[in-house]
């Protein structure tokens, strides 16, 4: 198995084995997302659709305001410094009433 066939295989394995999502967004203020994948409806109870390019309400409108307003400012100085990489966050999501 090639190096690309074995990330997909592990990524594939790990969202079919943890309640989890995958998401990629844009660095501003509502976090636009461009790809999200895996548990995600069933985390907050909205469908990726409904959060795509901010089609029905942006992504931060999700988290917890605690939570951003402590990552918030720390996060857009690093990101501006970086042109292409993963970082890894938690922030409390909030669910669809």
């Amino acid at each position: 198995m090639d190096n690309a066939k074995a990330t997909i295989s592990l990524y594939e394995s790990i969202m079919q084995t943890s309640k989890s999502f995958v998401y990629r967004c844009e660095n501003d203020a509502d976090y636009t997302m461009r790809f999200l994948s895996g548990c995600f409806h069933d985390i907050t109870g909205y469908f990726p659709e409904q959060i795509m390019e901010n089609r029905e309400r942006g992504y931060t409108s999700l988290c917890h305001p605690d939570d951003l307003n402590r990552w918030w400012p720390k996060s857009m100085p690093a990101l501006k410094r970086v042109r292409h990489g993963m970082w890894i966050i938690a922030l409390s999501i909030l669910m669809a009433p």
